[in-house]
């Protein structure tokens, strides 16, 4: 099941982010998952474990970490809107970024993260 998710979210990458030109593209390098939530028939919000109603879950989103390339032009379609957010921001801040995203600080306080000058 890993490698459908990784293979369906660089396909998502290359679709959403990457130009369309074959000779510049970037093989992303997706780390592990970091996070699951489900959403049963009924809840509107998802929750970090699996509910227990008894049914199979309606929805599962998963995060996982991406490297980014140290030199890569982002290509947004014109529908979407990308933001640059400090992780400082995201921490309880539910209502602006929804629970999932809100999340990430928590996720991510698992690893140590090396800031390297450029």
């Amino acid at each position: 099941m890993y490698f459908l998710d990784v293979n369906g979210l660089k396909r998502k990458l290359l679709s959403k982010l990457s130009a369309d030109d074959d000779n510049r593209r970037t093989d992303w390098e997706v780390g592990e998952c970091i996070g699951t939530w489900w959403k049963s028939d009924f809840d509107t919000l998802p929750y970090p474990y699996m509910p227990s109603s008894g049914k199979i879950p309606k929805e599962c989103t998963k995060i996982y970490l991406v490297k980014l390339p140290s030199n890569r032009d982002f290509i947004v379609p014109k529908n979407f809107k990308l933001l640059a957010v400090p992780i400082c921001q995201l921490h309880e801040n539910r209502k602006t970024y929804g629970s999932i995203i809100a999340g990430i600080p928590q996720l991510l306080s698992r690893f140590s993260i090396n800031m390297i000058p450029s």
